[in-house]
């Protein structure tokens, strides 16, 4: 009879389990899709519009410097020497994440472009009114009230235009898998399906997710690599032996702080309270190195995919390499 009944339980888990992770598939398949549907069909910020420059180097060339915004060359980075060089090259002062995770976007637009009719190539124009102008002085136009093109939106621009759409849609599949994962953790610390789902359409409706989804910043992709660190830490805890799960949660900060240099300070105090968390009688993580030794390794790997330059000390300065004159040190 207890064999009986400890069965039934497991059986009634993985059920569990099984509808979650069913519903979760298609929480981020409805807000993807959702999210696609609200899209405004452009990059509108010039930090995107930098960083989406990036994804189209490093697919192109193989390279991560870039030609400046033309009409704010300024912005973004600035003039970097590298070994080699005969002129300074500009290097956007983000990091790559945001750059790497644009790629399929980049080669879906590239794929699909060719097939759009050339009469149909101006359709993401705007009328002469809703476009602004910017110049060094007011980059970011504060006589305009609607957005500003920071690179050309005619037919004239293609197929930059359509490549800059399918990696805008790069954002909306991250908030959507942002949203999934918070479903899960929900479940895992015992709201409920229904409580997991209305937190998690509440997040993604009426929460700046809802927002970020229509954009190209970094923020969105740190923020998933936060609520993937919490639900692999989460699970890790309740489980006897959860060596990956360990792994995976320092490896999901490691990437979310590399992603944002400003996580890097709360780094360190979430690795001590996620040490804290693992349980001493676990066998499998003793004292909680491996979540120790992944955050500032996960990080690592990132951080050297980012600067030319492996030994470049300092992730908050912006750009790799030697400064020219007049570059900040």
């Amino acid at each position: 009879m207890g064999g009986d009944s400890s069965c039934a339980t497991e059986r009634a888990k993985g059920a569990d389990a099984g509808t979650a992770a069913s519903i979760a598939r298609w929480l981020f398949g409805g807000m993807l899709c959702l999210y696609l549907l609200l899209g405004s069909g452009h990059i509108d910020s010039p930090d995107g519009v930098v960083m989406s420059r990036v994804t189209a180097s490093l697919v192109d060339r193989g390279r991560a410097d870039i030609e400046p915004l033309a009409n704010w060359p300024a912005f973004g980075g600035s003039p970097t020497w590298t070994a080699g060089a005969e002129a300074p090259v500009f290097y956007a002062k983000y990091g790559l994440g945001q750059s790497l995770v644009a790629i399929p976007g980049l080669l879906l637009g590239r794929l699909l472009a060719p097939l759009v009719p050339e009469a149909e190539r101006g359709t993401f124009d705007t009328p002469i009114g809703m476009r602004g102008t910017p110049g060094p002085d007011a980059p970011f136009g504060s006589g305009n009230p609607f957005r500003i093109r920071w690179y050309d939106w005619t037919a004239a621009g293609w197929p930059e235009v359509f490549e800059a759409w399918t990696m805008s849609w790069t954002n909306a599949a991250v908030v959507a898998a942002t949203l999934a994962l918070l479903f899960l953790l929900g479940c895992e610390m015992g709201f409920g399906t229904r409580g997991s789902l209305g937190m998690a359409l509440v997040a993604g409706l009426a929460t700046p997710l809802a927002h970020y989804a229509r954009t190209f910043f970094a923020e969105p992709l740190a923020g998933l690599g936060l609520v993937a660190f919490l639900l692999c830490l989460v699970r890790a805890s309740r489980r006897e032996r959860g060596t990956v799960l360990w792994w995976l949660a320092g490896l999901a900060l490691g990437l979310a702080a590399a992603w944002r240099a400003g996580l890097l300070p709360v780094e360190r105090p979430w690795t001590d309270e996620a040490r804290q968390a693992a349980l001493p009688s676990d066998p499998s993580v003793p004292d909680g190195r491996q979540l120790q030794f992944t955050t500032p390794g996960g990080t690592r790997i990132v951080w050297v995919l980012y600067s030319e330059d492996p030994s470049y000390p300092n992730p908050s300065t912006e750009g790799r390499g030697r400064r020219g004159p007049g570059g900040s040190s």
